[in-house]
């Protein structure tokens, strides 16, 4: 399995990518953790990575990806799935790696795993948990404006939240609409 990672910095791709890699026993490729890696020992890559950085400068992209295309060769030969985080970067990598992506969607195709297998076993467990949060956010605040309406509701004085419900339940719906734009 080939995961790609793309989400704005922040996103929690590298959270998600190590679940990911972690449940299906596949290395994390993480570009921040690649650098750090080479920087440490002190490889060639690493002390191209190490002259930048002591200059104040980004690291240019064709070192990121020789250290991302050797992590996935590496990968390749422990038996071929990774999760790739990090990268792409600026629209430079991305035509770099545009063709990785074409590549892992033929290695599905071929492996036999059709659209819904692929959506329901993978894309659908990565977005549960911000489903389930989003859902439970939106029950939390309704249920908070409902309470406050219900408690300031008496006899002749409705809350124009109940006032809508209640237009609403009796099929009112362009009393509701002409409410609800004002």
């Amino acid at each position: 399995m080939r995961v790609l990672m793309i989400a704005p910095p922040g996103a929690g791709k590298g959270t998600q990518g190590a679940l990911i890699a972690a449940h299906f026993d596949i290395p994390h490729i993480a570009t921040g953790e690649l650098l750090r890696h080479h920087v440490a020992r002190d490889t060639e890559l690493g002390r191209a990575v190490r002259r930048h950085l002591d200059r104040g400068e980004l690291v240019p992209d064709q070192i990121v990806l020789d250290m991302v295309t050797e992590a996935m060769i590496a990968a390749k030969a422990a038996g071929g799935g990774y999760v790739l985080d990090g990268i792409p970067r600026n629209l430079s990598q991305a035509r770099q790696l545009y063709q990785i992506g074409r590549e892992l969607e033929e290695s599905a195709q071929m492996s036999g795993a059709g659209w819904w297998h692929t959506f329901r076993r993978i894309i659908l467990p990565l977005l549960a948990p911000g489903l389930i949060a989003g859902w439970i956010y939106i029950v939390v605040v309704s249920f908070r404006e409902l309470g406050a309406s219900v408690l300031l509701y008496s006899p002749g004085k409705e809350v124009l939240s109940i006032v809508i419900w209640e237009q609403w339940r009796d099929g009112l719906q362009t009393q509701v609409a002409a409410l609800g734009g004002e």
